[in-house]
């Protein structure tokens, strides 16, 4: 059971979608991207990205391929997942052009162009599966695609050293993730917390479940670290979720459904305002996309600005 919302293709299940319902395939750019470039240009150009949550790692990709990123993090509590991401990152260097992946291959411009996209997409999926993937190219410094994406498992409580039941001064964040019971056995030692590393975080479909697990307590500790992780100037990217999708998750993980009540901050504003508490404020939004059926077709996203 996908406890921590780790579903196959969850991250961009909502996002991937045609506006008449059928999905994209991969080497379609996620439409959310673009989105987020219109609203703040340059929001990944020549920046350092992680993407919390990553799943089968689709957007840590396109931000790596297409929107000429410096380098790109993308971690999930996953290992399954990770393994997907890493081949999927191998899939999409293996459709380049034999000019690509002679050497190490880089955009220079800040959003993809008609060119570029269809360049990415040079050698059709068929090649890829009758003889096989490429061998990525020697490094660089700096290093450019694919090898300025990399992957790990990690679940955000680590990564970021927020406090958790491996931590013997911890806060009651009880509910540790699977990544975490690996590590409950281990010694923990002292650890910093993570400084100016990072230029954009992305937090898509992930924030919902680190919430519903460890409770309001984990939204100042959350968003505090991520200030503390950012460069001067750092953007974080926050897809907002309505709280029906908060107890309609409840109802899917048993732990949980006694959980969900106790929950006071409900809802994108309220999310937000603590957010504001901990050094941020909104610099853009993107509202959220309904079909005529009034479904949700795309969640609504701001993003944040460090103070």
């Amino acid at each position: 059971m996908a406890t921590y919302g780790n579903y196959q293709g969850y991250q961009g299940s909502a996002a991937r979608h045609a506006h008449s319902g059928s999905p994209h395939g991969a080497h379609i750019i996620d439409p959310r991207l673009m989105e987020l470039v219109a609203c703040v240009p340059g929001l990944f150009s020549e920046k350092r990205v992680l993407d919390v949550g990553c799943n089968h790692g689709g957007v840590a990709v396109d931000i790596g391929l297409h929107f000429n990123a410096e380098s790109v993090l993308g971690i999930d509590l996953d290992p399954t997942l990770i393994q997907h991401a890493k081949s999927h990152l191998s899939f999409q260097y293996s459709r380049l052009p034999p000019s690509d992946t002679a050497g190490a291959t880089t955009t220079t411009t800040t959003t993809p162009t008609t060119e570029s996209v269809r360049s990415a997409n040079y050698f059709p999926i068929s090649s890829i599966l009758t003889h096989g993937h490429i061998p990525y190219p020697a490094a660089t410094t700096p290093p450019t695609f694919p090898r300025n994406v990399t992957f790990s498992t990690s679940d955000a409580i680590t990564f970021f050293h927020l406090p958790s039941p491996t931590n013997p001064d911890a806060m009651d964040l009880d509910t540790p993730s699977p990544h975490q019971r690996k590590k409950q056995s281990q010694p923990r030692e002292t650890e910093q917390p993570r400084e100016n590393e990072f230029d954009t975080i992305l937090l898509l479909s992930v924030l919902k479940w680190l919430h519903l697990h460890h409770g309001d307590a984990i939204l100042p500790a959350f968003f505090s670290a991520l200030h503390t992780a950012l460069r001067p100037q750092g953007r974080v990217v926050l897809e907002l979720h309505p709280w029906e999708s908060y107890e309609k998750a409840a109802k899917k993980v048993p732990g949980l459904r006694g959980r969900v009540g106790e929950i006071q901050v409900r809802g994108g504003e309220n999310v937000v305002r603590v957010a504001g508490e901990c050094g941020f404020e909104v610099v853009a939004e993107v509202e959220e996309k309904r079909d005529g059926k009034g479904r949700v077709r795309r969640r609504g996203m701001v993003v944040l600005g460090k103070r």
